[in-house]
């Protein structure tokens, strides 16, 4: 019998995108490679889930290659990148991105306090 070892979502990422740094690249066209590459269902792949600067309810925040942009852009910045910014989320009361966390260097906080996350916002 022959066994079949499944590459995760993150790993078949990091080996498409290996020699792209910097880049800003589209889910669409992601999903297409990893589609053709892998065989991987283009539902399954959501790359905010692994985006430095955005958190998504019910996914660990533990492996990040992206930083999003905007609607459809994310740029690949890598694996363990020196990345320093507000990490954003959408909650279930609100459909507008609220700050949740803030990267510096190779170290974040999720759960800044209200009071903060006020002035944070009229900042921006």
């Amino acid at each position: 019998m022959i066994m079949i070892k499944r590459i995760s979502i993150y790993d078949q990422l990091k080996s498409i995108l290996k020699h792209r740094k910097e880049e800003i690249i589209t889910p669409n066209e992601i999903k297409e490679e990893l589609f053709y590459k892998y065989g991987t269902n283009k539902d399954s792949v959501i790359l905010s889930d692994y985006c430095y600067n955005r958190s998504n309810q019910g996914i660990a925040f533990n492996k990040h290659l992206f930083v999003y942009l905007n609607h459809g852009m994310y740029k690949y910045i890598g694996e363990h990148a020196n990345y320093s910014g507000l990490i954003y989320a959408r909650t279930r009361a609100s459909s507008k991105d609220q700050v949740v966390g803030l990267w510096k260097d190779v170290y974040f906080a999720i759960g800044l306090c209200s009071e903060l996350q006020k002035k944070v916002q009229n900042f921006a």
